[in-house]
């Protein structure tokens, strides 16, 4: 049964995204209703799912299993603003590649903001060795703007994982080469010839949003997904890998601290990977909240 049909609550929700609805649009409820299974839901099509207080670890095998790209639960601050940002990187999703920042910061004044509008702090990187002081100044930012102590130290915890995974992962990953086998400990640096990545935030009276963009767009979403997915069946410790490659436990730890997680991948151009914290929650509070997911794989574009 498709969720428009559904009373309260889901309608609390609902009622949040533009009307009339974009044509096509359709939005389920998860996970699916008893007369319903995963894989009666139409595959490519245009639609996403509201649901209530289900875990991570079931958001991440709906995500892997069923197709599953947008899912907004009840119970996440976020979850009225991005029913609009679903339904933007849906119906627009060139846009929202050109302007991710706008779309979940001000999704409501898509077509009147500009991406930089909607970012307070901006930095760029390409050397694991400028990490330490990359943190320091964002740590000094944040001191001026977040009052909290735990937050900050949530907020600084992830940057410290995008940065690291930017700098090691980034460059080799592919859909040919799933676990590049980079040395954690040498002096790493981006190839001169891309961009350098960047991390971006915003800072609003009630959330923190912040992105970390590279400019290889290589990054697999299942076989990231994957690996957040066994650190959660496993357990850390049976997760743990001490040699070259990874085993997504850095990955996890972002996907744990963050309210909202979204992957957004414009192939062979750029990877953004958002987070989202609420900024007027004890840290006890933040980690219990239901998590929203959204996915974006972007068509490649032919190099001219």
């Amino acid at each position: 049964m498709k969720a428009e049909n559904k009373t309260d609550p889901y309608q609390d929700l609902i009622h949040y995204l533009p009307q009339p609805w974009p044509e096509g649009l359709k939005v389920y409820t998860w996970p699916p209703e008893a007369a319903e299974k995963a894989e009666d839901f139409p595959v490519g099509e245009r639609l996403f799912f509201v649901s209530e207080d289900v875990a991570p670890e079931q958001v991440l095998t709906a995500a892997l299993n069923q197709g599953v790209s947008h899912l907004c639960q009840l119970g996440n601050p976020f979850s009225p603003q991005e029913m609009l940002t679903a339904s933007l990187m849906l119906n627009r999703p060139e846009e929202v590649l050109d302007k991710p920042f706008a779309a979940f910061v001000d999704p409501q004044s898509f077509d009147k903001v500009s991406e930089e509008d909607c970012i307070d702090f901006e930095g760029e990187f390409d050397s694991i060795n400028d990490k330490s002081p990359f943190l320091q100044s964002l740590e000094e930012f944040l001191a001026q703007q977040v009052p909290a102590a735990s937050l900050r130290s949530d907020v600084l915890s992830i940057v410290d994982e995008l940065y690291t995974n930017v700098i090691f992962n980034a460059p080799f990953v592919s859909e040919e080469n799933l676990n590049p086998k980079v040395e954690r400990t040498m002096d790493a640096s981006l190839p001169p010839v891309y961009p350098k990545a960047r991390l971006k935030m915003a800072i609003r009276e009630s959330q923190i949003t912040l992105g970390c963009e590279d400019f290889f767009g290589a990054l697999p979403i299942p076989n990231l997904l994957s690996k957040v997915l066994s650190c959660y069946q496993k357990g850390i410790d049976a997760s743990m890998n001490m040699g070259v490659g990874g085993a997504g436990i850095g990955s996890y730890m972002i996907f744990e601290a963050s309210a909202s997680y979204s992957l957004l991948v414009q192939p062979g151009q750029k990877t953004l990977i958002i987070c989202r914290l609420p900024a007027k929650m004890s840290q006890r509070s933040r980690q219990a909240l239901s998590k929203n997911i959204h996915f974006l794989q972007g068509t490649k574009k032919e190099k001219k």
